[in-house]
């Protein structure tokens, strides 16, 4: 049933894109509402069972936790800012090469060995998303940003996940979280302010895509990979999230008949093939 509910849960976390299309305000707006409404929702909780957890915690943590939440609002800004100027599939599929970044940074923090098989896989990533980005440079210089914002996404989306390895050593799931939405908050509202972008004056149904993802994305995706790592290995929670760019690139066709290009496509399977042949023959992460 756990291994479902995780399929569930990527899911949730396919729809990121496709509310973006449907709104009409900046990317920016959503994604620091998606992180507000997140911290609002939380607030009660992390007051009412979690404040006692935080006078236990050594400051460094807590520092650190916020250090991640910037990196979780810097993938957050570029992640969107990729769903915007380049295909549903090229930027799903370029954001979660975070996997193979996750790897090796962990090798060079001296926490992993990484075998030769490993490094093809690792390799075969590579190439992927070399081929998915010479097939958008055809289209014109704003699908090569996007898809240089989504591999910066995915650089970022490694910061916060290296670093929560440690922090989650004197948090709970949930009082790590409310920092990390706290600090992405902050650092989404510090970019809207030196972008002079409006908080306010946006059509009503964009604050309703904003919380959507927060409920679905935010709650019903990455939260239940946190749940699912108390019954599943990390190395399948980590799989099965490669899901996303196939579910993220069929909703587009059917949404918006965004057909994804042949390059993207061939890109796409040689990015998830390299991911998954990493994650397979590295039994090390089941350890963690």
């Amino acid at each position: 049933m756990s291994k479902l509910i995780a399929v569930f849960g990527v899911l949730g976390l396919s729809f990121s894109s496709i509310f973006v299309r449907f709104a009409d305000a900046d990317s920016i707006v959503l994604a620091f509402y998606r992180m507000f409404f997140a911290c609002l929702l939380l607030a009660p909780l992390i007051w009412w069972k979690h404040k006692e957890e935080y006078k236990k915690t050594p400051a460094l943590s807590l520092g650190l936790s916020l250090i991640s939440g910037i990196c979780f609002g810097m993938h957050l800004r570029c992640a969107f800012l990729a769903f915007d100027m380049t295909s549903i599939a090229a930027a799903t599929v370029l954001v979660n090469t975070e996997v193979f970044f996750v790897a090796i940074g962990g090798l060079f923090m001296g926490e992993d060995k990484i075998g030769i098989l490993q490094w093809l896989g690792i390799g075969a990533a590579f190439l992927g998303s070399i081929v998915i980005a010479a097939g958008d440079a055809g289209g014109g210089g704003s699908l090569l940003l996007g898809d240089l914002a989504a591999l910066a996404g995915a650089l970022f989306s490694t910061g916060y996940t290296l670093i929560g390895k440690s922090c989650r050593k004197h948090l709970t799931t949930t009082g790590y979280t409310g920092l990390v939405y706290l600090g992405a908050a902050l650092t989404l509202a510090a970019a809207m302010g030196l972008t002079r972008t409006p908080f306010t004056g946006y059509a009503p149904h964009n604050y309703i895509l904003a919380l959507g993802l927060t409920l679905i994305c935010t709650f019903l995706g990455h939260s239940i990979f946190s749940w699912c790592l108390r019954y599943e290995t990390a190395s399948y929670v980590s799989l099965v999230k490669l899901l996303e760019p196939l579910f993220a690139s069929l909703m587009a066709a059917v949404l918006f008949r965004e057909i994804p290009a042949y390059t993207t496509m061939a890109g796409g399977i040689l990015v998830i093939a390299g991911i998954a042949a990493y994650i397979i023959l590295d039994r090390s992460i089941d350890k963690k």
